[in-house]
């Protein structure tokens, strides 16, 4: 009988130590999550402007590596396309990416997706309903993404 009270004792104890790391990791967290501004919140104007960080989210995905990486990095805005690049113009952004990974690069379809600008400089366009999230600050876009990585 003493072993089953000392064992009780023992797990009330972990309990206890438990919730105070959680409320440890609550409070962090809700701290944190304070710096995180919304969808609503970032997108208060109409439409990016260029010089704006963004993430995006494909339409046509030619492979889930560029679902991915597309998802998951965050470009820059730097031009409207008015054909300059022989894009379609109903992709409207152009859409900045530095240091695309090699084997993102050796995908088939990779010069169709991507054009090289500049010494792993690309660029890619994109529609405005698959830029989800856009912002001056490139810091709150790697908030979310880095939400995003941990399920928060």
């Amino acid at each position: 009988m003493a072993t089953q009270t000392h064992k009780h004792t023992n797990l009330q104890s972990l309990i206890t130590k438990i919730k105070k790391k959680i409320l440890i990791y609550t409070t962090y967290f809700l701290h944190s999550m304070k710096h995180i501004k919304t969808y609503e919140n970032i997108k208060n104007e109409p439409e990016p402007q260029i010089g704006d960080y963004v993430i995006c989210n494909e339409k046509l995905t030619l492979h889930k590596l560029y679902e991915n990486f597309i998802s998951n990095t965050i470009g820059k805005f730097i031009e409207i396309n008015n054909g300059q690049y022989n894009f379609n113009t109903k992709y409207k952004y152009i859409i900045l990416y530095k240091n695309i990974p090699k084997k993102i690069k050796q995908l088939y379809s990779f010069q169709t997706v991507f054009l090289r600008i500049k010494k792993n400089n690309y660029i890619r366009p994109m529609q405005k309903e698959e830029i989800i999230h856009f912002s001056p600050d490139k810091e709150e876009l790697k908030t979310m993404i880095a939400a995003k990585k941990y399920n928060l």
